[in-house]
């Protein structure tokens, strides 16, 4: 298992990011050229005329796909108006190491790209995939990674009664038990398929700490009452996992609130979700995921960050775009003001540049404005 591997932590996550943004920037342009684009957009047309022409049925999501290609340099556009100018397309040292790491994710995301033309057409949205399927992608060094860095924050102790919400196959409840054994633990996810495979896989590989796991499927939409399945537990470490973008932004606030009053006093809370995204931003890591039906597309921060605040938990700290730490407190922290627009990010070690600085302040590198790009 990953928590006995000590080369997972050393892994740079930054570059990582950097990896896997490379090789969808990439597939996504190699998909576009599959379908004719750069033919169709050999002279200017608006975005109508080019779905009218394509077929197209999803027209907000088309409209992020070309305008994720003009900010790709492979289309222009002139007001209102697109057309294809070509531009290379290569593999990168970055994105080759992702996918000696993440195997089982590239894959899947071969099929998510290979669907979403058919997806942009009317053509229904494929069912989620199988458990196994994730249960290879949980486990891949990458996802370890992202996970041990987050844990970090929480300052787990073998006292610790850890809530884990969106435990998926088990592989992070595997982690906690093996690298911190706390107290016992609260495992809770939507899906009872992976609950089931999670229940498996723990039994089969920690059987003797087995007793310390209680496995509860639950859905947070329109069901407010969460704390009556823990009863008197107040938990003092809780983890929220890739769990905000099957869920309406409208969602955020009731799924916080409820988590804040089940939580001990002063409990330390880390929401595990890569590629937050501001208001100006295209995620082009989304793109392809709204291939998979309930996918909601990834929250922005302004309005995850508001919901923490607003559900009574301070102010929450953000780490290179892939995770943000908040505590449960009595005190009221004022709603945080927001750019639209996405900060660059130190090409070396992933910290947010401050704004027209010569050296990143985390790791003092020189600066180079070219080359730093927001993370996923």
């Amino acid at each position: 298992m990953f928590a006995d591997n000590p080369l997972v932590e050393d892994l740079d996550i930054p570059k990582l990011a950097r990896g896997l943004t490379s090789y969808i920037k990439r597939v996504l342009i190699q998909t576009t050229v599959a379908e004719g684009l750069p033919d169709i957009l050999n002279d200017y047309k608006s975005i109508l005329e080019l779905a009218n022409y394509m077929n197209i049925k999803d027209s907000k999501l088309f409209r992020e796909l070309i305008i994720s290609l003009v900010k790709l340099g492979v289309v222009e556009q002139k007001g209102d108006l697109f057309k294809w100018i070509g531009g290379e397309v290569r593999v990168t040292r970055e994105e080759e190491e992702v996918k000696t790491l993440a195997d089982p994710w590239i894959k899947l995301l071969q099929l998510y790209f290979k669907k979403l033309p058919d997806m942009l057409k009317g053509k229904t949205r494929i069912q989620r995939q199988e458990p196994g399927i994730w249960d290879s992608i949980y486990s891949t060094p990458l996802y370890q990674a992202l996970w041990i860095n987050a844990m970090k924050t929480l300052n787990i102790t073998s006292d610790s009664t850890v809530l884990e919400v969106g435990c998926k196959t088990g592989w992070s409840t595997i982690n906690l038990l093996k690298t911190y054994e706390p107290k016992n633990i609260i495992a809770v996810d939507f899906n009872q398929d992976f609950l089931s495979v999670a229940e498996d896989n723990i039994s089969n590989i920690l059987p003797d700490k087995r007793f310390k796991v209680t496995f509860i499927r639950h859905d947070f939409t329109g069901e407010v009452d969460f704390t009556g399945l823990l009863g008197d537990v107040k938990p003092d470490k809780i983890i929220v996992s890739y769990l905000f973008h099957w869920y309406n932004e409208t969602d955020y606030l009731n799924i916080i609130s409820n988590l804040k009053r089940c939580m001990a006093e002063n409990a330390d809370i880390v929401f595990l979700q890569p590629h937050i995204a501001y208001r100006n931003q295209t995620s082009f890591f989304q793109l392809p995921l709204y291939v998979e039906e309930g996918f909601k597309g990834y929250p922005l921060l302004e309005t995850l960050a508001n919901s923490i605040i607003t559900a009574g938990l301070t102010t929450p700290k953000r780490e290179f775009n892939l995770y943000l730490y908040s505590k449960n407190s009595l005190e009221s922290a004022k709603p945080l003001k927001i750019s639209a627009d996405p900060p660059k990010y130190c090409k070396i070690c992933g910290g947010i540049l401050q704004e027209n600085a010569f050296f990143c302040a985390y790791c003092r590198n020189i600066v180079d404005f070219n080359v730093n790009l927001p993370l996923l």
